[in-house]
């Protein structure tokens, strides 16, 4: 109930309030109850409801009565309104409730909600890096790496997971290349005594008498040296000694035929025959 047609100087009943030529059981917004004066006095600024005049007395914000397009927030850590300190103390706005709410604790300082953040920071002793969506993650993504500034940061394009930004800084490689065995780095083919395995996208070694190979360890390509040892290239192995009518062909490590009289030969012609073939006539 309100009494209407009050003046200031002639009181208002007890339990009631002034405000306006008017005494008031409940005050409006923006106002609180002064007991010592028994009127309706005003909050601070940016003040919807209060209990005092205080700008610390606020119990909900609202916009700012000379500029309609600001807001103030009700900050819960300083215990008042204010326009812009949320981001600026790892808060967030809320605007449908005039207040302030905590960033996720990773974050540096954030903007439209708790993960939305602007940089990031160790907990804990745990590190955390910013995303190009600005959340704070343990692992940056595939094809990035954080850095000592807590950014996850582009891999060589090589890379699908890398520990920094160079060829040589990956773990894993992208389609096409290939992690050489014994190191970090990422080539679209394997050295000589490594294949490429498709399948894991890496270098496995070839069998120790394989100069190269492909497929598969003992698939061998070329031959070179074995246990000190001339090895050379007999169908898909690598032989110390070439099979009966062939010769081992030092320019190439590979076993070539004997010419067509030599059952045995050091070399392609036939004067070069160790021994002959007996031919029926």
């Amino acid at each position: 109930m309100n009494y209407d047609n009050c003046t200031a100087g002639s009181g208002c009943p007890r339990g009631y309030f002034f405000f306006n030529n008017s005494c008031r059981a409940v005050c409006p917004s923006g106002t609180y109850a002064d007991l010592g004066s028994q009127s309706c006095a005003d909050c601070a600024d940016g003040c919807d409801l209060c209990f005092g005049a205080g700008n610390n007395h606020c119990t909900k914000c609202t916009v700012d009565p000379t500029n309609a397009s600001q807001m103030y927030y009700k900050h819960p850590q300083l215990d008042v309104c204010t326009l812009e300190d949320c981001v600026l103390t790892n808060y967030f706005k809320l605007p449908a409730s005039f207040a302030c709410a905590p960033c996720s604790e990773a974050c540096t300082s954030c903007l439209n909600n708790a993960t939305d953040c602007f940089g990031c920071k160790n907990v804990a002793g745990v590190s955390y890096f910013l995303t190009g969506n600005n959340s704070c993650v343990v692992r940056c993504p595939a094809h990035f790496f954080g850095n000592s500034s807590n950014m996850c940061d582009d891999c060589d394009p090589k890379c699908v997971l890398c520990s920094g930004p160079t060829v040589d800084d990956c773990q894993t490689c992208d389609t096409g290349f290939f992690l050489i065995r014994g190191t970090t780095t990422c080539n679209d083919s394997c050295p000589d005594g490594q294949f490429a395995n498709a399948t894991n996208q890496v270098c496995l070694l070839c069998d120790s008498s394989c100069k190269t190979c492909t497929t598969n360890s003992s698939n061998c390509l070329t031959c070179g040296m074995a246990a000190g040892a001339l090895v050379f290239l007999s169908g898909n192995s690598c032989v110390q000694y070439c099979p009966s009518t062939q010769f081992g062909q030092t320019s190439d490590m590979t076993c070539q035929n004997c010419s067509a009289g030599c059952a045995t030969c050091f070399n392609s012609t036939n004067h070069d025959c160790l021994s002959c073939n007996n031919f029926n006539t």
